[in-house]
């Protein structure tokens, strides 16, 4: 489902306006802080609301050599190499499938848009098909005023390569959207606290 245009240029955009093309549903959803994701066969989009600056979100994004410290599904993540805005990231995912470990590997083709996008690809790995974007817009909501708010946007295609994956995995997988992004957003909230904090001690 399209979003309204949205010019950049422009610092904060209308929570309500654009959120208004989704499901009344998703929407209350979204404005309680609940993380969301809608699948359309093997694609995936997740979103979040994030009560801090996209620069600070971004952070959390682009944090690519730490993300085993705070995604609950990471066990290891590293840059394999850096070519201007271009990131090859090693990833090492594990989670628990009837009632069993599992392990995925994949390398990814990182290319950062600074603190609006992320396009994504599959180098390597244990999957078919990984691909997809993170995408950040700076919000106001109405009933927040001048609060820093980033709504998450975080669409993927994946394809593990079996009919298996449509019928166990699915569910599985989109638990580990859920509390990845929700780790993201506390992530990112709390870097964000730190900040003020430490604002509020200098001055």
């Amino acid at each position: 489902m399209a979003f309204p245009s949205v010019d950049y240029s422009s610092a904060i955009n209308s929570f309500d306006v654009l959120i208004s093309p989704l499901p009344k549903t998703v929407q209350k959803s979204l404005r309680y802080r609940q993380a969301v994701v809608t699948p359309t066969g093997c694609r995936f989009v997740t979103r979040i609301l994030v009560s801090a600056s996209t620069e600070t979100v971004w952070d959390i994004l682009t944090d690519y050599k730490h993300f085993n410290h705070f995604l609950p599904t990471v066990i290891s993540s590293r840059v394999l190499k850096s070519t201007g805005n271009c990131h090859i990231v090693e990833q090492i995912d594990s989670r628990t499938i009837l009632f069993a470990p599992v392990r995925t590997r994949v390398c990814t083709e990182n290319i950062e848009i600074p603190k609006k996008r992320i396009n994504f690809r599959l180098v390597e790995g244990d999957m078919k098909t990984f691909q997809g974007h993170w995408q950040l817009y700076a919000v106001e909501m109405d009933d927040h005023p001048g609060m820093e708010q980033t709504l998450l946007i975080y669409s993927t295609e994946v394809d593990a390569g079996s009919v298996f994956f449509e019928k166990i995995v699915q569910g599985l997988l989109m638990d580990s959207l859920k509390a990845n992004i929700t780790a993201m957003r506390d992530e990112a909230e709390r870097r964000s606290l730190n900040k003020r904090a430490n604002f509020e001690v200098v001055v």
